[in-house]
C-alpha cells in the first residue's frame, strides 16, 4: 500500500488559513453588523433623531469567539434614550412603532451573505 504524500503541507495550509480567518473574521462581522445597524437606523422614529444617533455597534472578541453586538445606547431606565423600548413595544397609552426588530429582519439575509461571502473568501485565498 502506497503512502499517503502532501499531509503535512496540507496541514500548514489549513493552519494558515486558520490563521489568516481568525485575523478576517472580526472585520467581516463588524461589516455583517453595520448592515443591521443601518436597517435599524433608517426604521428607527425621527422626532428629535436623537435615537437614531443612539443605535450603535459593538464588538467583543475572544481567541474562540467574535460577537457583534448592535444596541440602542443611553436606553436603560433614567437614560438619555430610555424611551426606545417604549417605541419597540409600545405601552398602554401608546401603539407599539417597531423599529429594531423589523430593521433586523429587513438586513438578515445580506448580513448573512456578507458573513459567508467573507468567510468564503478567505477560503478561497488559500484554494489555489
Amino acid at each position: 500500500m502506497d503512502d499517503i504524500s502532501g499531509l503535512t503541507e496540507l496541514q500548514a495550509a489549513i493552519n494558515t488559513m486558520a490563521v489568516d480567518l481568525k485575523k478576517s473574521l472580526p472585520d467581516i462581522v463588524m461589516a455583517s453588523a453595520d448592515v443591521i445597524e443601518r436597517e435599524i437606523e433608517i426604521r428607527a422614529p425621527e422626532r428629535s433623531g436623537n435615537l437614531e444617533k443612539a443605535i450603535d455597534t459593538y464588538q467583543q472578541t475572544t481567541d474562540t469567539q467574535v460577537t457583534a453586538i448592535v444596541q440602542v445606547d443611553d436606553s436603560s431606565p433614567n437614560q438619555k434614550e430610555h424611551y426606545a423600548i417604549f417605541q419597540e413595544f409600545g405601552t398602554s397609552k401608546m401603539a407599539a412603532r417597531p423599529f429594531f426588530r423589523p430593521g433586523i429582519e429587513a438586513g438578515r439575509d445580506k448580513a448573512s451573505n456578507i458573513l459567508i461571502d467573507g468567510i468564503l473568501g478567505v477560503i478561497d485565498e488559500h484554494a489555489g
